[in-house]
């Protein structure tokens, strides 16, 4: 888009807007225009216009912006047109009493030096050049006239005088503006592509007064599900592009002068990568795991060191600037290695991760329950015994996040004493998010009233400082947020409802919300990022305005957490909910402008790998069932497979057909996209390069779906007519049911073994437990009609980096959170496998790779669900471990496997439902750990 069409664009919604809000300037003041342009890179430069009408100052702006254009061989990437809208007089002296009485970096007026406005200044330049930041010692605005003089006179010349006495006069005016980009350069945040109308303070008003707070940036009117991603697809992106190569972060920035944070700080390494994977729980962008990864391994490789405690036990401590070991340092490396561990499954940081829980044990007297702060590196010893109260809610809720994967008792048990001591010396009085937390996490495992009690205490009386609070203050949101589910928790509990007498609801949400939408003050949309040195730099993080718009990693950590817990809010009543609805209304769109063209350029980053894009939605919002198929050189079969759909007595309008062809070959994708006008809602996606397997077809079907259940469906399978119909109606039936399971028949040809004893029900039969069933030997996913809200809510998905088997990681996951089973009779048949494709779980021939992975990733889902009790958990496992230990004894890596299980081996042996075979083996472990 050229420099024209951006005039072009914001003129029309200037003109709207002043048509609706006149200007309030006195009879004959002259209309001024300020044009600010950017190219992405520098500082915007500014210039400013006047005359006695809008058109006449326009016309001048758009030649004085097209010459400078001429002269710029700069890219214009970012236009703002800002334009006075009132103007009060004073002197110096009345200025700095004003400035006085306004806090640091909240003077939201342009200046001018005279009254014709030949030298004015907006207040995006004003405080973008610290122009009136007297230093972090100084609490209100002040007049730094070394910063003023050096940045006018790069605005209008070297040879400017400014006079600043007292009796000097000087104009405060107000501007409300409208910011266009080129497409695609203004970030991928809420309003991205639309021209923003940026409203102006009220002069009359002190700095504190919502309408000011709130000026001179975009407006969301609706910080909905959609606008929560974006700003964590933002948060989480811009958390990425900070880790280097070697897996250190850029610390952060000092954007008014365009310098970066030298100094480093471990603790908020660390803290700083639990809030990218909970970004990336929502996200799963490659990118963002990249660079996790990198993080991690630094955090693990550089800044962990191992210690021998007095007692010869073997820890480790997060060793920070200054050698100083701090408890809430070891704390967020249980939190980041644990959500790490939970959400891609893998154990190797297992080991690491009790050595630092032991850290923390060793911090903690075992009397009383308390926590020492800080510790001297090079021997332990004690540095301060107190420092902040932060360090104690992170330590609880890290060794609850680490229970809650390891279910070792020890682990509670240090939380249970803490908790004794946090109630003695009364910690809910300091309103710490990390404190409300924990008390959450701990009340999913003691659902105690005290516990309750100190969640609700720890936020009763803090609703009108989150309320009125002037500073973003990210932590606010995470308070709430936190609270929140605890709320629910005890709405759902008779026996707690008294703990809530007196606590203002109502008010507490509206204290929420109002948080949320708040936190909009703290973030760097381009229109306000331009004016600073390097705007790319900053662009799409947070920053923290009264620290001189400072932009740190663990600045921009809590509004990523904060945002990523409102987003699950507000999806978690919507049905069906998906981590990916935001994304995928982006690609269907996509999908829809780009019918039968390459969209690798046109589309939203998820729609890329994609090289095409069928689709067609009749009725979106009625769909009930999505079938998804996974395809790869399977041109004939996939016919066969979608005719037999297109038998099916289900209502057509109520399912969704999603193919997605992994790169195919032979035509799969041309034969799939002729049945598009076969089905009124169907959706047909080749990827541009081949996966190597069938998990990241079937995870982008997920992420595509929209139906409330999800059947599987092998290209070369194929269901009979009455198959959905059937399933639907047993599913509906019973309302509790979150799985059902079709009989599997062997098709004409067919090699591949058919378990006969998983579907030994002549009729149907619904409201089992998984352990009521012989469900273990049917582990793959296809057949299955699975309640999508429940892999939405539970993260479940296919490993893209195992190439068998991945259908048991898969679905041993949902095994063990289905609340109620229902298995449809073999009477009729259902589903028919047409081919072998896997070999056979039960060969013992060789160990498969990659089986030990598989399991401990599931181990590690099922102990970390606070819903199932200790029993039950031991019960799956233990009918998990009847099918997998003929492969795990075969493992070089037998050690490890006894490491990672040692925390519930005696569980898993005690269950009733273990195999002889089983018992032996896991009794050889118990040996070994």
């Amino acid at each position: 888009m050229s420099l024209s069409a951006l005039l072009a664009r914001a003129h029309a919604h200037i003109q709207a807007h002043r048509a609706r809000q006149p200007d309030n300037l006195p009879q004959g003041q002259p209309v001024v225009l300020f044009f600010s342009l950017s190219n992405g890179a520098e500082r915007a430069v500014v210039r400013h216009y006047r005359a006695a009408t809008f058109e006449a100052a326009w016309q001048q702006a758009v030649r004085g912006s097209q010459r400078l254009g001429g002269r710029s061989k700069a890219s214009w990437q970012w236009l703002r047109v800002d334009w006075v809208t009132e103007v009060q007089p004073a002197t110096w002296q009345q200025l700095r009493a004003l400035l006085g009485r306004t806090k640091r970096n909240y003077f939201r007026c342009g200046l001018a030096l005279d009254a014709r406005f030949d030298h004015a200044f907006l207040e995006q330049e004003l405080n973008a050049n610290a122009m009136l930041y007297g230093g972090s010692a100084v609490e209100c605005a002040q007049l730094n006239e070394k910063n003023f003089l050096a940045y006018a006179r790069r605005r209008f010349g070297p040879s400017l005088q400014c006079d600043f006495a007292d009796d000097a006069p000087v104009w405060r005016f107000a501007t409300a503006g409208v910011f266009v980009a080129q497409p695609g350069s203004d970030m991928a945040l809420p309003g991205q592509g639309e021209p923003q109308v940026l409203p102006a303070p009220p002069l009359a008003q002190p700095w504190n007064a919502p309408r000011t707070l709130d000026c001179g940036r975009r407006q969301v009117a609706a910080l909905d599900a959609k606008a929560s991603l974006q700003l964590v697809r933002s948060a989480s992106a811009f958390l990425a592009r900070q880790v280097g190569k070697q897996g250190r972060f850029v610390y952060g920035h000092f954007p008014c002068f365009g310098r970066t944070i030298a100094s480093y700080n471990a603790l908020r390494h660390a803290s700083s990568l639990y809030a990218m994977l909970e970004g990336w729980e929502l996200t799963r962008e490659p990118a963002l795991m990249a660079a996790i990864e990198r993080g991690l391994a630094y955090l693990a490789e550089e800044l962990i060191a191992e210690k021998v405690l007095p007692d010869g036990t073997q820890a480790a401590f997060l060793v920070d600037t200054g050698e100083e070991i701090k408890l809430g340092g070891n704390a967020v490396c249980l939190l980041a290695l644990s959500k790490y561990t939970e959400l891609t499954g893998n154990q190797r940081y297992l080991p690491l991760l009790e050595r630092l829980a032991l850290g923390v044990l060793h911090m903690q007297d075992d009397t009383t329950g308390q926590f020492v702060h800080v510790l001297h590196a090079h021997d332990l010893s004690v540095k301060e015994a107190f420092r902040i109260i932060y360090y104690d809610g992170e330590a609880a809720f890290g060794l609850m996040r680490l229970y809650g994967i390891t279910r070792d008792v020890r682990w509670l048990a240090a939380v249970e004493k803490a908790f004794a001591h946090f109630l003695q010396a009364g910690h809910w009085k300091a309103h710490d998010h990390w404190l409300s937390y924990c008390a959450n996490e701990l009340t999913r495992y003691r659902p105690e009233e005290r516990y309750f009690r100190f969640g609700v205490q720890n936020i009763r009386d803090h609703l009108d400082f989150i309320l009125q609070r002037e500073t973003t203050f990210p932590t606010l949101l995470e308070l709430a947020m936190a609270f929140e589910q605890m709320l629910r928790r005890i709405e759902a509990m008779p026996q707690m409802h008294h703990l809530l007498e007196g606590f203002d609801k109502a008010k507490f949400y509206r204290a929420l919300h109002h948080r949320a939408h708040y936190l909009l003050n703290g973030c760097f949309w381009p229109e306000f990022a331009m004016f600073f040195a390097k705007p790319q730099s900053v662009a799409g993080s947070f920053f923290i305005r009264h620290h001189a718009f400072r932009v740190r990693i663990d600045d921009v950590e809590h509004y990523l957490s904060g945002y990523v817990a409102y987003w699950k809010m507000l999806t978690r009543d919507a049905a069906p909910a998906t981590a990916q609805t935001a994304v995928r209304e982006q690609a269907l769109a996509a999908a829809e402008a780009t019918r039968g063209v390459e969209p690798a350029d046109l589309a939203p980053e998820w729609v890329r790998p994609f090289r095409g894009l069928l689709f067609k939605h009749a009725a979106p919002d009625a769909i009930a069932v999505s079938v998804i198929i996974p395809l790869y050189n399977r041109a004939q079969a996939v016919r066969d497979c979608l005719k037999r759909l297109r038998a099916s007595l289900f209502d057509r309008e109520r399912m969704e057909v999603i193919v997605i062809d992994d790169a195919s070959s032979d035509g799969s994708f041309e034969a799939a996209k002729a049945f598009v006008d076969d089905f009124p809602n169907i959706l047909v996606a080749r990827r541009a390069q081949n996966s190597g397997g069938a998990s990241l077809p079937r995870n982008h079907g997920l992420d595509l779906a929209s139906g409330r259940w999800v059947l599987f469906v092998d290209s070369d399978d194929y269901i009979t007519a009455h198959a959905l119909s059937d399933a639907m109606a047993l599913a509906e039936a019973h309302p509790g049911t979150d799985l059902v399971c079709m009989p599997y028949f062997r098709a004409h040809g067919s090699r591949r073994a058919i378990s006969a004893s998983a579907f030994h029900y002549p009729k149907s039969v619904a409201g089992l437990r998984f352990e009521q069933t012989m469900l273990c030997n049917s582990l793959n996913a296809v057949g299955k009609l699975m309640r999508r809200s429940v892999l939405e809510e539970h993260a479940i998905r296919f490993p893209q980096d195992i190439r068998m088997r991945e259908d048991n990681w898969f679905t041993m996951k949902l095994y063990a959170v289905a609340r109620q089973i229902a298995i449809l009779g073999n009477e009729k048949p259902y589903y028919f496998i047409a081919d072998q494709d896997e070999v056979s779980l039960s060969s013992t021939a060789a160990a498969p790779e990659d089986v030990q992975t598989i399991f401990l990733s599931v181990h590690a889902f099922v102990l970390a669900q606070p819903t199932l009790e200790p029993a039950r958990a031991a019960d799956l496992l233990a009918i998990y471990m009847n099918r997998y230990a003929p492969l795990l004894r075969k493992s070089a890596r037998l050690q490890e496997l006894a490491l990672a299980l040692r925390g519930s081996l005696a569980s898993i042996a005690a269950s009733a439902h273990l195999s002889a075979e089983a018992q032996a083996f896991v009794r050889a472990l118990m040996r070994q750990s």
